[in-house]
């Protein structure tokens, strides 16, 4: 099951994909419904684009409605597709889905009015193929594989029949099961001009063409004038007496609909209290992933990052949350945003997402950005809840086997700080955080120009990943060192050890008084 949106569009024509490229400009979530690949192709490669390729029967159409949660299916079959549109009409109320049949615009060629005695009006195909048997002349049939093999009954068809199909795999070895093929089969993609057409039927030789009475988007006004200015007859099938609404008044009710489902109130995805596309509760999760590398994540955070439709944040969040994705068929958005406006607005443009977590590093609740979010979704009325993660400053502590439970903490990363102010505080020991590039080594010639240069000053840097170095020394010395951009501080006065545990081993004065302390299972300079 694939909970990513409301709304089906089953397509394969011009009309089809102008809905789709329609659907993602505006960013509205939509399935797209194709026979094949070729069809497939033609489709914008767009965020919020989903498409499944392949024909149904009816009972294909209600498992895909029903498991899909689609709630609005739009028709946009081909006119003569009768069948298809009549098993997708039944199966949207079997399944209580709203229907929307997409109209092709009718016209009446010129070329028809200028020619009424060259046209020959048809049915259906088998009624075209009959006329047809009773007329000399070669034949360019441009109705479609589907129906060419109503063509092959007629005498020496294979010579007869020049059939105008799309370039698709598929579809040439069916016409080539039939018969047709070589010289006899022209595989392209239109729109094709009148003078391509023109071109066509004079390298052919037909005295014949065969169309369906398809409307603009079906080129039909181009080919009756082309089969017009080469003087040879045409077939036209006729087209059934067709409801259904234009292009436009479609695009309109997917508009609506989206904007619908977006409003507070409204039973959706994009409901502000939070209930989600196929009517359960929608999740949003501000998650704290730890210091970074997938290792450290609680279970909990993993297990939501497995079952969400998309995950938000920093590029290096996105990037550590890439391990919980492995092996899933279906990949979850990755959008880089992190900021309370970026989120709102995404969260906003997509309601078609059930679930969608956004990682913060560290501890959601430690010094995180998951606080200015949290406070603009309480805002906005959205629903969400907050997971904690390995605060940085728990982390450091356990690596130098310390409780911290009464020491203070304070912040450097993305504000100033008073550094004189806060060594006259007076306390034994402190933690501060330090952000950008080489924010440590400034903070470190702050405290000693503030008289600090004794003050012990252990750094841990790049914590967790695999280029962690924890070092130790006092602040004039520290001062001249270069630091990551992800390092925090660790303070103490003269005379506070900072790694307090057996496992500290003093080296020699030559050390430039740092320390080394083992921890898991390698050293790590102090």
């Amino acid at each position: 099951m694939n909970s990513a949106c409301r709304i089906a569009i089953f397509g394969g024509t011009a009309e089809g994909r102008i809905l789709a490229e329609f659907c993602a400009k505006r960013r509205i979530p939509a399935w797209v419904s194709v026979v094949s690949e070729y069809g497939r192709s033609l489709l914008p490669d767009a965020p919020g684009i989903f498409v499944t390729c392949g024909a149904m029967e009816q009972s294909g159409m209600q498992a895909f409605l029903r498991e899909n949660g689609i709630r609005l299916c739009v028709d946009a079959t081909h006119p003569y597709a009768e069948k298809a549109s009549g098993n997708l009409f039944h199966a949207c109320e079997t399944e209580h889905v709203r229907y929307l049949r997409c109209k092709r615009e009718e016209e009446e060629s010129a070329a028809r009015r200028a020619f009424p005695g060259g046209v020959h009006t048809a049915a259906n195909v088998r009624e075209a193929a009959a006329f047809l048997e009773t007329v000399p002349g070669d034949i360019l049939v441009t109705t479609g594989s589907r129906e060419l093999a109503a063509f092959t009954g007629l005498t020496d068809y294979r010579e007869r029949i020049f059939a105008r199909v799309l370039p698709d795999s598929g579809v040439i070895r069916e016409c080539e099961a039939l018969g047709i093929r070589g010289t006899h089969l022209i595989a392209m993609q239109g729109p094709f001009s009148q003078d391509l057409n023109e071109a066509m039927i004079r390298q052919t030789g037909v005295s014949w063409l065969v169309t369906k009475e398809s409307g603009r988007a079906g080129g039909f006004e181009e080919k009756m004038a082309a089969a017009a200015a080469c003087g040879i007859g045409t077939v036209v099938i006729r087209r059934s007496g067709e409801t259904g609404l234009s292009v436009e008044a479609v695009c309109g009710e997917l508009l609506a609909f989206a904007r619908e489902a977006s409003a507070p109130g409204r039973e959706s995805a994009g409901k502000t209290g939070g209930e989600a596309e196929n009517g359960g509760e929608r999740d949003i999760i501000l998650a704290g992933i730890g210091m970074g590398p997938a290792g450290q994540m609680t279970l909990e955070v993993w297990e939501a990052l497995q079952g969400c439709d998309a995950v938000l944040g920093a590029k290096r969040m996105l990037e550590a949350a890439k391990a919980a994705f492995h092996g899933r068929e279906k990949q979850p958005a990755r959008i880089a945003a992190y900021m309370e406006d970026d989120v709102t607005e995404e969260l906003k443009a997509h309601p078609e997402w059930r679930r969608a977590v956004i990682l913060y590093s560290g501890d959601s609740g430690f010094y995180s950005g998951a606080s200015r979010v949290s406070a603009r979704l309480e805002r906005e009325g959205m629903a969400f809840r907050i997971l904690p993660g390995i605060a940085s400053i728990s982390f450091l502590a356990a690596r130098m086997k310390k409780s911290w439970e009464n020491i203070p903490v304070y912040t450097a990363h993305g504000r100033s700080v008073d550094v004189r102010e806060l060594i006259s505080r007076g306390e034994p020991e402190m933690f501060v955080l330090t952000g950008g590039k080489n924010g440590a080594g400034s903070f470190c010639r702050e405290l000693t120009e503030a008289g600090g240069g004794d003050i012990l000053v252990t750094a841990g840097e790049n914590l967790a990943y695999p280029g962690e170095r924890i070092r130790s020394g006092r602040a004039r010395e520290m001062a001249e060192k270069t630091f990551s951009p992800l390092c925090l501080l660790y303070l103490s006065r003269p005379g506070t050890e900072p790694c307090a545990d057996a496992a500290v081993k003093e080296k020699a004065d030559g050390n430039g008084g740092q320390t080394v302390c083992s921890g898991q299972g390698e050293e790590t300079v102090l």
